[in-house]
């Protein structure tokens, strides 16, 4: 088993991603440990954390189609959530489990943008020196950011790094959820779309992969909400979406949601969002949104990196030797230079906002944001019935709403680089 919290390690001729203690965590951004430095992977997105799994065995750091290895799976976390969920309810000191706490009696970890843990300030990273982000594994005290509490553990599963998550997905028309069937090996799911044994697809695909999933409490793009509840959380049958909801680690109704210390307060982040991509455990910055229950189902395995990415590179196709190809391709270039250069702006400010805003409405910023990436790339990429584009001023809409809120929660000397922020998404939204 493989996740993005893993370190790029020399094997051969080639590299790949390794379970190293204070190591550099690879990411899927361009300036961070970058997974398209890996021999197997070609590009920083979330659908190349299968082919590093794959590498693992392969020569020279290539992929080997017949590899024992997997990207980890939300079956795998769910696993981990719940044995550190029994070590915390067996335990009644840190004598054989060191995060053990009367109230805060969950694993830590590097979350709170300042290399240590919001609930435990003796909790310490080594940075890897990339913004607040730490170095794998190298949390002191070290039994204290495993799930188990000891120095057998697993580490790094409350914060440090979003981790990529296999098993539950939607369909590329953004139906229904989908979870991955019984009889389906992990370790056999590919990288691509709507191929024998991808991960991703259209419903006709997946049914040959995934049974559909009832998920009652995620029917929108709503945001967070937290795990826990005096009521019942986990459902305890032995098949059909109670089953397997469990089996993903998420509740089994909307009566198990309102946050709880035994659950860590984790958040679960809701969103309907095509081709899914779950990602689980926070950042370096997710607070007491990170932990081991957490998920994130705002993010596509296929088109785009991270939320913290810059915009990826559009590849155009058709001829080569037109003049008006030419102008639309400098044109294209010209929309993604600046749509990127906007983004990174945004979430510079974003980063201000006050903890109590900081991932609810900035993540529904974000979300926007890359919405409008995705239309100007549908648009660009379609040559004929182009309604795509009587989306885009909608979308553009909805960010210029929120402008009042960002710039009055920007400290003063901020505000003036927030304006010329807008003027470059304007010129986006012209061109």
């Amino acid at each position: 088993m493989i996740n993005i919290c893993a370190a790029k390690n020399a094997k051969g001729t080639g590299y790949v991603a390794s379970s190293i203690k204070n190591g550099l965590p690879i990411s899927t951004h361009a300036d961070h440990n970058p997974i398209a430095g890996l021999t197997a992977c070609s590009g920083n997105y979330y659908y190349e954390a299968i082919n590093a799994a794959h590498a693992r065995d392969g020569v020279d750091g290539a992929i080997n189609t017949d590899s024992i290895f997997f990207c980890k799976t939300r079956f795998v976390q769910s696993l981990i959530a719940m044995q550190s969920l029994a070590h915390g309810q067996t335990v009644d000191s840190a004598a054989n489990c060191a995060w053990y706490d009367a109230t805060y009696n969950f694993p830590k970890g590097c979350n709170n943008n300042a290399l240590r843990d919001v609930n435990d300030n003796e909790v310490l990273y080594t940075s890897d020196g990339y913004s607040n982000c730490g170095k794998t594994g190298s949390g002191v005290p070290f039994a204290k950011t495993t799930h188990n509490g000891q120095a057998c553990g697993i580490a790094d599963v409350n914060g440090l790094m979003w981790e990529i998550d296999l098993g539950m997905t939607r369909d590329s028309s953004n139906l229904a959820f989908y979870v991955l069937k019984e009889s389906v090996s992990a370790r056999t799911l590919t990288a691509g779309t709507n191929g024998t044994t991808d991960a991703w697809g259209n419903a006709a695909h997946l049914t040959t992969l995934y049974d559909e999933l009832s998920l009652p409490y995620v029917t929108g793009n709503d945001g967070w909400t937290y795990i826990g509840s005096a009521s019942q959380v986990m459902s305890e049958a032995t098949s059909g979406d109670g089953y397997n909801l469990s089996s993903l680690g998420l509740p089994e109704s909307s009566s198990g949601l309102g946050g709880t210390d035994l659950f860590g307060r984790d958040g679960i982040y809701r969103y309907l969002r095509a081709d899914l991509c779950v990602l689980s455990c926070g950042r370096w910055d997710t607070g007491t949104y990170g932990g081991v229950w957490c998920a994130l189902c705002s993010t596509t395995g296929r088109t785009r990196p991270p939320l913290w990415a810059s915009a990826a590179p559009v590849t155009l196709t058709g001829p080569r030797d037109s003049a008006a190809m030419k102008q639309r391709k400098d044109g294209e270039a010209s929309l993604d230079r600046k749509f990127s250069e906007t983004m990174k702006l945004l979430n510079v400010y974003l980063n201000h906002f006050p903890k109590h805003e900081r991932y609810a409405l900035c993540n529904r910023i974000r979300n926007t944001a890359y919405d409008i990436y995705d239309l100007i790339t549908e648009g660009q990429k379609r040559y004929y019935k182009k309604t795509t584009l009587t989306s885009l001023p909608h979308m553009f809409g909805l960010i210029h709403k929120h402008n009042p809120t960002l710039f009055n929660r920007l400290p003063q000397p901020h505000q003036r680089r927030w304006m010329l922020c807008l003027q470059t998404s304007n010129f986006t939204a012209a061109t």
